[in-house]
């Protein structure tokens, strides 16, 4: 099956939007590519955590925070300079791999997966891929099957007012700048993607209504091509998720007296 045909398979799947209710539910019967690292390097501490319910509100760490308001902006900046579509998916399984799912960023018109970075703090290095992210990549590809991925990290850098961010983007192309407004709710408005700045402005007076507006501006871009590993996916990693979940149910299922092992170097 061609790259074009697991496109339009995946699509007929269910729907499950990121970060939705549901999505969250799901999650928490299966083991996700976001953590596979974690589950094949220290899976005791990652048990821990996932028994003690521990997680993270994306609006509570600037880090995740940043992350997540400049997803959507990334993509349709890669859309644009690739000239395709990205397709959003939810959260997608694969019957050939139990108990275990992945939540692609997207994935273009011409069956290439994308996963996207916006770092807040660290700094993006050519040729570079924290292994965290790598693992996750392999596992979301082994998910969709699909045998490509784009690493895509985007730096960002904002401004607070609209006088700095004329300033700042007279001269630069229009997908590389825009306004995001953020509700109270913890929802963002984004302006029209490839748009003049003064059009931004005028967009954004008419639906602020007060509320916080970030200027913003792609100062950097760096594409990075993985291909799927199945050497490493099959004799490496792909046992692990069993032995991880295996562990997962044992650990659960005796609580409160599991969990004084450590995890081996």
């Amino acid at each position: 099956m061609n790259r074009i045909e697991t496109l339009n398979n995946l699509k007929k799947r269910p729907f499950i939007k990121q970060r939705s209710e549901e999505w969250y539910k799901l999650r928490e019967t299966r083991l996700t590519a976001s953590d596979l690292y974690d589950a094949v390097h220290s899976p005791v501490s990652l048990i821990k955590k996932k028994i003690k319910n521990v997680s993270y509100n994306s609006f509570s760490i600037p880090a995740l925070k940043w992350g997540c308001m400049f997803e959507k902006v990334a993509i349709d900046a890669y859309s644009h300079i690739n000239k395709t579509n990205v397709h959003e998916f939810g959260l997608l399984i694969n019957d050939k791999i139990d108990n275990f799912g992945a939540s692609p960023d997207g994935i273009t018109d011409e069956g290439i997966m994308v996963e996207i970075k916006c770092p807040y703090k660290r700094e993006i290095k050519d040729g570079t891929i924290p292994d965290k992210y790598y693992y996750q990549m392999l596992g979301q590809m082994a998910v969709c099957e699909l045998d490509i991925c784009d690493y895509v990290e985007c730096k960002f850098v904002t401004y607070n007012t609209e006088e700095e961010y004329i300033k700042n983007v007279e001269n630069l192309e229009n997908y590389k700048h825009g306004i995001i407004i953020e509700f109270k709710d913890n929802t963002y408005y984004y302006t029209k993607p490839n748009q003049d700045y003064k059009d931004n402005i005028n967009e954004v007076s008419e639906k602020a209504n007060g509320n916080k507006c970030t200027y913003w501006v792609l100062e950097l871009m760096n594409v990075q091509r993985v291909n799927f590993n199945n050497d490493k996916w099959n004799n490496q990693i792909k046992d692990k998720i069993k032995q991880y979940w295996q562990l997962y149910l044992t650990e659960k299922n005796n609580k409160p007296k599991s969990l004084f092992i450590e995890d081996s170097d």
